[in-house]
């Protein structure tokens, strides 16, 4: 689940929480990525071929920030990420 937030004046509410597939198109202020140690990632294996384009198409909707938030112990999707952190 991740939440995008745009600063931007709309009718739409200022955060939005919607899952990784709701994000293909929007564009946003900040992305925020929570990644929990039960998240469901589908039943694709290494090397998360759909599912890293997926987080990739999610990562970039934002035009300022992004913050992910990770679990102890992240599946193999995200685990490249926490390596940075």
């Amino acid at each position: 689940v991740g939440a995008m937030i745009d600063s931007q004046p709309r009718r739409l509410p200022a955060v939005q929480v919607m899952n990784l597939h709701q994000t293909k198109g929007r564009e946003v202020d900040a992305v925020v990525l929570l990644c929990g140690d039960d998240d469901f990632h589908g039943y694709e294996g290494e090397p998360f071929v759909e599912g890293s384009r997926l987080l990739y198409v999610t990562l970039t909707r934002a035009r300022k920030e992004v913050t992910v938030i990770l679990g102890h112990q992240p599946h193999g999707l995200v685990a490249p990420i926490a390596a940075l952190i």
